[in-house]
């Protein structure tokens, strides 16, 4: 009957993700991280071999291929283009706004859930990785599916008989190692940095009460291993010892911790701190326990406390390399969120004046931010982005805010503030994406522009990879585009600060270096 009276709430929340997380998906260029990804999926596609993950079809051991699965069953409904790239990852953050909708239902009430969902769908982080074409989307949900059911082991069944208590505990665990299984093949073995960590924090915490065995452990150890384990060992038995070799040298250089983590510090907080609006205002309010709270409330909250720590230490620990593990953090932001706003309007929580002064420094670093882009112009390309709009609707949702708080009406202020954050968010993923993407703009933009002539694209650096997903290119035509660069010769020999620059020949054709970005030389036959 429950489920029945959470259904119509459930519909609204599937048709507010839709919209926000499926709209204009494809409407920009890929960025440089999604085009790695996407030119993985696309060469499993065109190899039709799942098993290993390619780059210019040759093995890369670095990328474990769940992400690219899904992406190529992506590719396959609805071709190879930028909404194809970024559908898993919206269907990914729809998926978890309905997953944390019930889990919100069943711990506390239909109310709280609402609250969080809306939270989570207004917040930047949330915007960003769940209209992206990498893998953070995907592997937030598995990851937090993991230690969700996990979670579960600790809470008490003590009011159920012996038998029920046992069968709870198994599902718990046998759903947890699936999805810890499937975070690994996702992301890699960091995976089990990120569940474990938090575990653990809560096996010290609840000391006394239900907690996870030794024997628990090892049982989840080994189903996770088991599935993630069957496809690193394919791939050992396929390639050889070199791809255990070239994974152990990787990981070592990937993570090494190194003095960049504590220059870019804040930085990194910064970056957490906006894209956290407008959940980030009120995660410390929640420190303040209820004591009404039930056992599994308290326990949830402390999880989600040790969740948030876990991403954003993991990603200050990798220097900013992996920006994409602070997806996790959506969960703990928005949760701790949700818990003050559900009592501010049951009235056990107060406004505080530096609620206010938060919110004012945030709203109006953004509002400043875009009226400069709109300004200036310093970025190509942007002016054609309706920047005047976007600033009146942002303007009139803080001016409402402001009314609604000064009036106490917490319920329409929270409203009010989900509308900003959500103007705030589309904003901040338009100007991120269009900006990442200029680089990638060129190259697409060459290629079409010399469709069905003889033209050749060279790459300053091996992580560009462009040019292979644009110009589509299967493994006999790359090998004929690379043997025309090694077939080249320069006509005059003419060197500026030591590069070769002019015309090449190549057979009977003479083809003429065009201008170049920074990742790319243009080649086209001269008429």
């Amino acid at each position: 009957m429950k489920k029945l009276e959470l259904a119509p709430l459930g519909f609204l929340i599937l048709l507010i993700g839709g919209s926000l997380y499926l709209s204009f998906l494809g409407a920009f260029d890929l960025t440089f991280v999604e085009i790695h990804a996407a030119e993985l999926s696309r060469e499993m596609l065109i190899t039709n071999d799942l098993s290993t993950p390619r780059i210019a079809f040759e093995p890369v051991w670095e990328d474990p291929p769940f992400f690219n699965w899904v992406q190529t069953l992506s590719y396959k409904y609805f071709g190879v283009n930028e909404f194809a790239v970024r559908l898993p990852s919206a269907i990914s953050g729809i998926l978890i706004l309905l997953i944390c909708f019930s889990i919100g239902s069943s711990l506390f009430s239909k109310t709280f859930a609402w609250i969080w969902a809306l939270f989570m769908a207004s917040t930047a982080i949330s915007f960003i990785f769940f209209r992206s074409g990498n893998p953070a989307a995907v592997m937030a949900l598995m990851v937090f599916l993991s230690t969700y059911f996990a979670v579960r082991l600790f809470f008490d069944f003590e009011f159920q008989a012996k038998k029920i208590s046992k069968r709870h505990r198994f599902i718990a665990l046998t759903l947890s190692s699936f999805f810890g299984g499937l975070a690994v093949l996702t992301i890699g073995p960091e995976a089990l940095i990120l569940i474990i960590v938090p575990l653990l924090f809560l096996n010290f915490y609840n000391k006394g009460g239900s907690t996870i065995s030794f024997n628990e452990f090892l049982i989840w150890l080994f189903l996770v291993l088991s599935i993630a384990g069957s496809w690193y060992g394919y791939m050992m038995y396929e390639q050889g010892i070199v791809s255990f070799e070239h994974w152990i040298d990787y990981y070592i250089k990937e993570y090494s911790f190194s003095i960049r983590s504590i220059q870019t510090l804040h930085l990194q907080l910064f970056a957490l701190i906006i894209l956290g609006f407008p959940s980030i205002i009120f995660i410390w309010d929640a420190l303040k326990r209820d004591p009404v709270e039930t056992k599994e409330q308290v326990i949830f909250i402390n999880f989600m406390y040790a969740l948030l720590a876990t991403s954003v230490v993991f990603v200050i620990f990798t220097g900013g390399r992996k920006p994409e593990y602070l997806s996790l953090s959506i969960f703990p932001i928005s949760f701790l969120a949700a818990v003050f706003f559900f009592d501010l309007i049951k009235g056990k929580r107060k406004w505080k004046k530096y609620h206010t002064l938060q919110l004012v420094i945030i709203l109006s670093s953004f509002i400043i931010s875009f009226s400069i882009v709109e300004l200036n112009d310093f970025v190509i390309g942007v002016r054609h982005i309706n920047w005047h709009l976007l600033l009146a609707i942002l303007l009139v949702m803080v001016i409402f805010t402001g009314i609604f708080i000064s009036r106490k009406s917490w319920l329409l202020s929270f409203y009010a503030l989900v509308g900003s954050g959500i103007v705030v968010s589309f904003a901040s993923w338009v100007l991120i994406f269009h900006i990442d993407g200029v680089s990638e703009r060129e190259v697409k933009n060459f290629i079409k522009e010399n469709s069905g002539q003889d033209f050749l694209i060279k790459s300053c650096m091996e992580e560009e990879v462009s040019h292979l997903f644009y110009m589509d290119l299967d493994s006999v035509e790359l090998q004929l585009m690379n043997r025309k660069f090694e077939d080249i010769s320069f006509k005059g020999a003419r060197y500026i600060y030591g590069r070769k620059l002019e015309e090449c020949m190549l057979d009977e054709y003479t083809f003429k270096k065009l201008p170049s970005n920074e990742g790319y030389h243009f080649f086209r036959i001269d008429d």
